[in-house]
């Protein structure tokens, strides 16, 4: 399998596994956690969560990484760059809108 089928199959296994598990559209929401601020503040490593109705916490960073061609830094996070906006609202915004056309279907809160 070579590069570019590798990341289509990821792509598609993160959007079958979010659509159909994690997320369904406006039933969840998605918690963020700063893992890391740069010293310049410019950029920041973030993860993400949900929990389902069985209670227990899911980490989801992998899928949204590879659902936006994100890379996942050294803090098992995904990297932010910029200031000035909101960064988890902005990833679940993203993810939202590449999954249902709409960038308020999931609900954003930080931990």
């Amino acid at each position: 399998m070579n590069q570019k089928e590798l990341k289509t199959h990821l792509y598609e296994d993160a959007v079958q596994t979010l659509t159909d598990r994690l997320l369904p559209a406006g039933q969840f929401r998605i918690y963020t956690q700063l893992a890391h601020v740069a010293k310049s503040g410019m950029q920041r490593s973030v993860k993400l969560y949900v929990v389902p109705e069985a209670g227990r916490i899911i980490n989801i960073t992998r899928y949204v990484a590879n659902l936006l061609d994100r890379n996942i830094d050294r803090y098992d996070g995904i990297t932010v760059r910029g200031c000035g906006f909101d960064v988890g609202f902005d990833l679940v915004y993203r993810v939202s809108l590449k999954l249902y056309q709409d960038g308020y279907k999931l609900k954003h809160e930080w931990l």
